[in-house]
């Protein structure tokens, strides 16, 4: 399901990079791009390369050393991600 909802939006690679969610190719609005930052702090957008890079996300939110979000879980959590960056208000 996560796959078709990527497609859906011209996402074609979500990949883990580092402590980082890489989703690449992303053009955003400037409307979405502050939204995004607000909701996901840290968050680096490179519009050159089309490229967002989100924190990953952790079982305990803000928690130091807490463990990184896996599976079901994860697939979940970016769902919810792209529906905040594509879906229409």
């Amino acid at each position: 399901r996560f796959r078709v909802l990527a497609k859906k939006y011209g996402v074609e690679e979500v990949i883990a990079a580092g402590n980082a969610i890489r989703i690449h190719p992303v053009e955003l609005a400037e409307s979405r791009t502050m939204r995004l930052m607000r909701i996901y702090p840290r968050t680096n957008i490179k519009p050159a390369t089309r490229t967002i890079l989100v924190p990953s996300p952790t079982e305990q939110a803000g928690a130091i050393g807490a463990p990184p979000l896996r599976d079901a879980a994860l697939l979940e959590w970016l769902h919810e991600l792209f529906t905040t960056l594509f879906s229409t208000p």
